[in-house]
């Protein structure tokens, strides 16, 4: 997964930069804070579930939390039946978005591919050996007696 200026590789570490710097901000603390025993959270991992389901059950609360592959839909593992919030917690997040970039790169280069397909052969320069190879040679006697 590349793109020849570098964005999606940009993105993903960018991406990475931040969450490095955001460790220990109380995202976690937050979500636990916002979600009531109605609601539902989203995670990537059974270990991420573990953890949540203990912090939700120390603060008196019992979510639904479901464990869902970041490149897939969520409406497909929750439902779309009305049971309260959707959250999603930060690791989720930032495996959706990176998710995301490769797509969209991986997007760009079955494009480019697919449009280049369309040319059977590279068009041929204009001028081979100094004169277009197209096109009849001409002598002096040609150019300066035209009428």
């Amino acid at each position: 997964m590349t793109d020849e200026y570098g964005f999606a590789a940009s993105a993903l570490t960018g991406m990475q930069i931040y969450e490095h710097a955001a460790r220990g901000s109380g995202r976690t603390s937050r979500l636990v804070e916002r979600a009531t025993s109605y609601d539902q959270i989203v995670v990537a991992t059974a270990k991420e579930r573990d953890r949540l389901e203990r912090l939700c059950r120390d603060a008196g609360k019992k979510p639904k939390i479901f464990v869902c592959d970041p490149r897939d839909d969520i409406r497909r593992t929750v439902g779309t039946a009305p049971r309260g919030r959707t959250f999603v917690d930060h690791v989720w997040t930032l495996k959706w978005f990176e998710a995301a970039v490769e797509r969209a790169a991986s997007q760009l280069q079955e494009m480019q591919a697919d449009a280049s397909k369309t040319w059977p052969e590279a068009p041929k320069p204009a001028i081979a050996g100094g004169h277009d190879s197209s096109a009849p040679l001409l002598s002096r006697r040609d150019i300066t007696n035209r009428d």
